[in-house]
């Protein structure tokens, strides 16, 4: 069915067969509306399975179950805090907005939350399938690259987690950008779209500008936008416009870019996220963009082995440095002496590797080498390159007609059921870690979050296993010294546990958990100086936090420092309105 669907659409009629071989002829329109209805459902329901899934203890409890901020749901100061914060090492406001608004509604019940990110990822997939269509007028190549985004294995994460909102969310309006802009450039219905167009005069040129600002302020990585803004006039609009007008009109597209950028960098570098890429040497960082390529490339046509986190290498051959350079460098020659015949080659080749660039490695924070989700955008290039280059094959040959419908018709049941399948890994922390430690069982960073949701299902010895097998891959590894110390102060050994929880803060300062948890510990013990020290720390680190707020408090009252103890007791219950411990405590104190 899907392959005579498929052949069909590519002759611009579609057809099928229901009772008595009754035949449907159906128009341009009617058949665009039929593509995209099965686009939406067919992705629904392969989906659907994740409405029960949980919440993943990997960045779901800092980003929604434990964020005060966004757990209470929508309410004008936690929108304050979303645009002035650098919370866990990013600068995304409507993200977080996005959260808050689904705590409003569903709570802290997952269910919601994934339907959430479901229906952004539906949204976004027909959204690229209208942008398609209306910028190249040829139905089945943009259905067919719609439905690859749409069902491809490598943005399970993306979907599936519900952390990685900011993908979905900011994908959308990075397409409605491209879509906005399109309009812009191609002007009124007219029977030859102007080349030369005022952009004060267009309103879609204005809309472009407010959903690109929209698109960086979900995630950081669309600072690409205004380079493919620049591919568009190149394919498929094709503009005659002098090259100075062209760039003149992306200066306010890279204005935007420039100062997303500039907070994405304050927030990494005052989280302390950005410590990884001193570990790495400029000679790696500079020789890792090519192998990353390689490896994106060949899980977007072959996806196997997919897992949560993909570390560097600890060696390279000679081959592995030179062939992946060798093959980046050829294929684009190749794509650039092409563009005259294949203009759709060079376009989505360029858009593939100009999207990857700020998480290829160059600048980039955390510890993977690569990572599933980075391919939600960069992954678009390719189909579109692909799916034209196929059409072009078939021409109007009846024969090839029929082999490409049923061809893509075989590659998308497969991406069906490698989706269905790598899907049912992300039903919990558990399958999820197990299956990333099956895959890549010397990971110290799989086994930490492992031992995250261990902890969570109160298995603190096993927790406490998987800590150390970390540290052993590990010795080094701060979060984990502070992971196995919170075990270690669950289990009431107090002594291991400080010890832990002060490696952590010596290799990594910037873990305001473990100054929390340790000021707590010297509260307990009546060291008011050194657990004064560790409280003004994480104040620093976190202005925003309640319980840092609150724990001072109650060591300044033992210092019989009452003023500014009522103070803290009111910043806490200011920031976390519901706090009957800040509450009951401020109350005792003034009466």
């Amino acid at each position: 069915m899907l392959g005579t669907l498929i052949t069909n659409l590519s002759t611009g009629e579609a057809q099928f067969f229901f009772m008595n071989d009754l035949k449907f002829k159906l128009s341009q329109n009617k058949q665009a509306m039929l593509a995209g209805l099965l686009l939406a459902v067919v992705t629904w329901l392969l989906y659907a399975p994740a409405l029960a899934f949980d919440f993943i203890p990997l960045d779901d409890p800092s980003y929604v179950q434990f964020n005060f901020h966004i757990n209470h749901g929508f309410s004008w100061t936690a929108v304050k805090w979303s645009l002035v914060s650098f919370y866990s090492s990013n600068w995304h406001p409507l993200t977080w907005i996005s959260h808050m608004l689904d705590c409003q509604f569903y709570g802290l019940k997952p269910g919601g939350h994934h339907a959430t990110n479901i229906l952004i990822h539906i949204f976004d997939s027909m959204l690229l399938f209208y942008l398609l269509l209306k910028l190249t007028r040829q139905l089945w190549p943009a259905f067919v690259v719609a439905a690859l985004f749409a069902w491809h294995p490598l943005h399970v994460e993306s979907v599936a987690w519900i952390s990685e909102r900011k993908d979905v969310l900011f994908a959308g309006f990075f397409l409605l950008t491209l879509l906005s802009y399109g309009r812009y450039v191609q002007g009124p219905k007219t029977a030859r779209p102007p080349q030369n167009v005022s952009p004060l005069a267009s309103g879609y040129y204005w809309l472009a500008f407010l959903c690109c600002a929209l698109s960086l302020m979900s995630k950081p990585m669309a600072v690409t936008l205004p380079c493919v803004l620049l591919l568009l006039d190149y394919w498929p609009l094709q503009r005659r416009a002098p090259l100075r007008l062209l760039l003149s009109e992306k200066i306010p597209f890279l204005i935007l870019a420039g100062v997303a950028s500039f907070f994405t960098v304050k927030a990494q570098a005052q989280s302390g996220a950005l410590l990884t890429l001193g570990r790495l040497s400029m000679a790696a960082r500079a020789i890792h963009p090519p192998i990353a390529y390689l490896k994106y490339l060949k899980k977007l046509f072959w996806p196997e082995n997919l897992s949560t986190f993909y570390p560097y290498e600890s060696s390279w051959s000679f081959l592995d440095l030179t062939v992946p350079g060798l093959i980046i460098v050829f294929l684009t020659v190749w794509a650039f002496r092409e563009r005259k015949l294949r203009p759709h080659w060079l376009f989505g080749w360029l858009w593939f590797l100009g999207t990857l660039v700020p998480v290829i490695g160059l600048l980039q924070a955390g510890m993977q080498a690569i990572a599933d989700r980075f391919t939600y955008i960069p992954s678009i290039g390719l189909f579109i390159a692909v799916c034209w280059e196929v059409r072009d094959w078939v021409g109007v040959a009846p024969q090839r007609r029929l082999a490409a419908g049923f061809m893509a018709a075989a590659v998308l049941v497969a991406c069906l059921a490698l989706t269905s399948a790598q899907l049912k890994y992300w039903r919990n922390g558990g399958t999820l870690f197990t299956r990333s430690l099956a895959l890549n069982p010397e990971d110290a960073i799989t086994h930490v979050n492992y031992a995250t949701y261990l902890r969570y299902q109160n298995d603190l010895a096993g927790a406490r296993v998987e800590c150390e097998a970390a540290l052993r891959l590990a010795p080094k590894f701060a979060w984990c010294h502070y992971c196995l110390g919170e075990i270690l102060f669950q289990e009431n050994k107090l002594a291991p546990a400080e010890e832990q929880l002060r490696t952590a803060l010596k290799l990594d300062g910037h873990i305001v958990a473990a100054r929390l948890l340790l000021g707590e510990m010297l509260l307990e013990r009546h060291l008011l100086a050194e657990a004064t020290e560790q409280f003004a720390a994480a104040l620093a680190l976190d202005p925003g936090s309640p319980k840092a707020h609150y724990d001072l408090a109650r060591l300044l009252l033992l210092q019989n420092k009452k003023g500014e103890a009522v103070e803290n007791f009111r910043a806490a219950i200011r920031l976390l309105p519901d706090s009957s411990e800040a509450l009951n405590d401020l109350a005792w104190l003034l009466a």
